[in-house]
């Protein structure tokens, strides 16, 4: 049979409406550091610094510049690919664009920090840029996850504190005995906390596999001490077994 004349007419109209709507682009990627280690790395020692006396607009000026080429630090791995090819198909102009805004704020902030330093902050500058491009040179080699490449990134944003304790007046000894102290801390933490990372993505790990075969079969006998089967499976004598092994 053909159609009526009515759904003819909405067929029609139907053609002649815009076509649906596409559904909505996933939002865009975010470039702030995931790391969150890195942050607390970066935000403890300069935190430390600032208290050790009296901030100075150089201080504050450099430890901003800090903040902004830690920031820094994603859109440069989007950029260089670092984040799959996907991330730098869909983000890479933003990243660039990104990276270039962060790095060229950083610079004043740098620049005007430098500029109110004393002589002695000056010369500091030179560790936190050194180990800057050690770090840089891991990126590279994409050895940045390897326990030297995240130790010597720690090192590094601790680093940013010692020019910021010379600028309010903190004598160099003090300085650099706080920055060794956290070098020494995040060195010793970073292998522990990529071991519990390791353990906890393993699905049966060998530390929790071994104890439990180990004694499994002193197990099973107390939980069917009131069943005749070798490896009973009933929940109620499990249960019956349990208490009464307690209570023994």
């Amino acid at each position: 049979m053909g159609a009526s004349p009515a759904c003819r007419q909405r067929a029609a109209e139907a053609l002649r409406s815009p076509r649906m709507e596409a559904p909505p682009r996933a939002a865009p990627r975010s470039l702030v550091p995931r790391e969150h280690g890195a942050w607390g790395q970066l935000g403890v020692p300069l935190l430390t610094a600032l208290l050790l006396a009296r901030p100075t607009f150089a201080a504050l000026a450099w430890a901003c510049a800090s903040v902004v080429v830690f920031l820094a630090h994603e859109p440069f791995l989007v950029a260089l690919g670092h984040r799959g090819p996907r991330a730098l198909r869909e983000d890479g102009a933003r990243a660039r664009r990104r990276l270039l805004l962060l790095c060229a704020s950083g610079a004043i902030l740098g620049i005007a920090g430098l500029a109110l330093a004393p002589p002695l902050a000056r010369t500091a500058v030179a560790l936190p840029l050194a180990l800057g491009a050690a770090v840089t040179a891991f990126i590279h080699r994409d050895a940045e996850r390897s326990i030297a490449g995240e130790t010597v990134a720690a090192a590094a944003l601790a680093s940013t504190g010692v020019p910021v304790a010379l600028c309010e007046g903190v004598s160099r000894a003090s300085a650099l005995g706080t920055w060794a102290a956290w070098v020494v801390g995040f060195a010793l933490v970073t292998p522990a906390v990529r071991a519990v990372i390791v353990h906890a993505r393993t699905p049966t790990p060998r530390t929790r596999r071994l104890p439990y075969r180990r004694f499994l079969p002193e197990r099973r006998q107390r939980r069917c001490r009131l069943c005749t089967h070798p490896d009973c499976q009933r929940p109620d004598h499990h249960q019956v077994g349990i208490r009464s092994a307690r209570s023994g």
